[in-house]
């Protein structure tokens, strides 16, 4: 199907984008206005971070359209797979990583996922809800965070659902152990050994 004209004049920078940092070799930060975004991406100093959501049907026209895309990136980032996936394919590396929703205060406990394409001089990131990784690393961007290359800034959002995942799977363990607790004591005593052999 291809785009009418109205989608194609919406197909704007600006479109779809959430926000938009250009990096100074350093790892040093600023934001970028989103009219601006097209002009950070061709910058040859440093390095740009662009993050964007799909329920914004024009960011799927800027997508397409993008020149600095190849096809697979394109294909990645606007297709419906949910398996977890890293291609190199040329300077671009491709991929789609989990991470936990975001809501207004904090993340949830359901997995969805993050779509990205990366090259030495731009990370462009896509999600169709808001994502608790990026999230928190965007805010250590504004306290001062540097990322002097994209790889360190990906990797950061990785470890940061890492660190969740543990932190959720810790709380999952102690709800757990007041469950059996409260179990074991209405049990009969007969049956507690019983239960701790199972827990085992």
């Amino acid at each position: 199907m291809t785009a009418s004209r109205a989608d194609t004049a919406d197909a704007t920078p600006e479109s779809g984008i959430i926000w938009a940092y250009h990096f100074q070799p350093d790892g040093s930060a600023a934001p970028v206005p989103v009219d601006a975004v097209e002009r950070a991406l061709a910058d040859p100093v440093g390095w740009t971070w662009v993050h964007l959501s799909l329920a914004d049907t024009r960011c799927r026209a800027w997508i397409a359209q993008n020149a600095h895309l190849s096809e697979l990136a394109r294909e990645t980032l606007l297709g419906p797979e949910e398996h977890l996936r890293l291609d190199v394919l040329g300077h671009e590396i491709v991929g789609v990583v989990p991470d936990l929703q975001q809501e207004i205060s904090q993340h949830t406990d359901a997995i969805v996922r993050l779509r990205f394409v990366m090259s030495e001089r731009w990370l462009i990131s896509v999600r169709r809800t808001p994502v608790h990784s990026v999230e928190i690393n965007r805010r250590a961007i504004e306290a001062g965070k540097r990322f002097p290359n994209a790889v360190s800034l990906l990797d950061a959002v990785i470890d940061q659902f890492a660190d969740a995942v543990s932190r959720m799977a810790e709380r999952l363990g102690n709800e757990l152990d007041g469950i059996e607790d409260f179990v074991m004591g209405d049990e009969p005593s007969d049956h507690r050994p019983r239960i701790g052999r199972i827990r085992l």
